[in-house]
């Protein structure tokens, strides 16, 4: 019942996205009406996607690369989350194909936009992906480009890709694994930091519009 919401939900994105192009009048297209809570409308599955799928997936629609405003922002950061949700749905129902499948839509959407907060993080479920099916090498790369994509930038997502480059190394049998494990604790200090230096100055501005 999670993966049928889910799936719903990722209709309900995709119309979204969808009606966002239609309001650039270089790309209208007829608009076809259908109901989004439909499952049996939902059989119609990506070119690409893994055959057979034990559950129907709909068509992830991919902007082009142009700019958006908040609110194709705000719809992309929708989609992205239940794209997310979706891949690990999937992988923890033990359905790693699907669950690589939704990762990669999740990239290209990450791609067109040009989200490297949302590429590192799709980035990084690859690899962690990769990594639970034995596959640590290709995995370990993934997680190396992940790191690349957001890096000297801490956040929780690169806390997340040290962490889980550090469990890959330690599959690896490398020595460094521990090293990687104290920079992810490095990491949250510094984001704490951030947060309590901003906290501050948010006090500091609610004292001044007081008085």
């Amino acid at each position: 019942m999670s993966i049928e919401l889910l799936l719903q939900s990722l209709r309900l994105w995709n119309r979204a996205m969808d009606s966002l192009t239609r309001l650039n009048p270089s790309s209208r297209k007829p608009v076809q009406e259908d109901n989004p809570f439909d499952m049996s409308s939902l059989k119609q599955a990506l070119p690409n996607a893994p055959q057979p799928l034990p559950d129907p997936v709909p068509q992830t629609i991919v902007p082009p690369q142009r700019h958006f405003d908040s609110l194709g922002l705000r719809i992309c950061e929708g989609l992205l989350t239940v794209l997310f949700d979706l891949a690990q749905a999937y992988l923890t129902r033990g359905s790693a194909k699907e669950s690589k499948f939704f990762i990669a839509q999740a990239l290209d959407l990450a791609r067109a936009i040009n989200a490297p907060a949302m590429l590192s993080r799709a980035l990084a479920r690859q690899g962690e992906v990769q990594m639970r099916l034995g596959q640590v090498k290709e995995g370990y790369e993934r997680l190396v480009e992940a790191g690349e994509t957001l890096k000297s930038i801490p956040t929780i997502d690169s806390v997340e890709v040290v962490r889980l480059t550090a469990e890959c190394r330690e599959r690896m049998g490398e020595e460094d694994a521990s090293v990687l494990f104290e920079r992810s604790i490095d990491l949250l200090r510094e984001i704490d930091a951030a947060f309590e230096k901003y906290e501050g100055i948010e006090y500091v501005f609610r004292g001044f519009y007081c008085v």
